[in-house]
C-alpha cells in the first residue's frame, strides 16, 4: 500500500490581499481532473499517479496562471499561487 502523491496549493490575490474562492484548476495528465478552490482559497488533487502533469487556473476578472511539467515523484505543495488582475 504505496500512498499515491497529490499536487496542492492556495489561491489569492495579492493586490486584495485575500484567497480566491471558487478559482477552477484544471489538471491534465492522466485524463484531466478539475476542482474549485474552497473557502481558503485552497485545492488538492490527490491519489495521483506518479506522473507528468500541467494545471491552469482560472477565475473571474484574473489572467489565467499555468504551470507545466508538473512531476508527482513527489508530493507537490505549489504554495501561496499569486494571480494577477486582467
Amino acid at each position: 500500500n504505496i500512498p499515491q502523491k497529490f499536487i496542492a496549493g492556495t489561491v489569492y490575490d495579492p493586490f486584495e490581499r485575500e484567497i480566491v474562492k471558487g478559482a477552477v484548476c484544471i489538471l491534465e495528465g492522466n485524463g484531466t481532473l478539475r476542482k474549485s478552490t474552497d473557502g481558503y482559497g485552497d485545492f488538492w488533487f490527490e491519489g495521483l499517479p506518479e506522473g507528468t502533469y500541467s494545471l491552469v487556473i482560472e477565475a473571474d476578472g484574473f489572467a489565467p496562471k499555468k504551470y507545466d511539467a508538473i512531476s508527482t515523484k513527489d508530493a507537490v505543495n505549489l504554495g501561496d499561487i499569486a494571480l494577477s488582475r486582467r
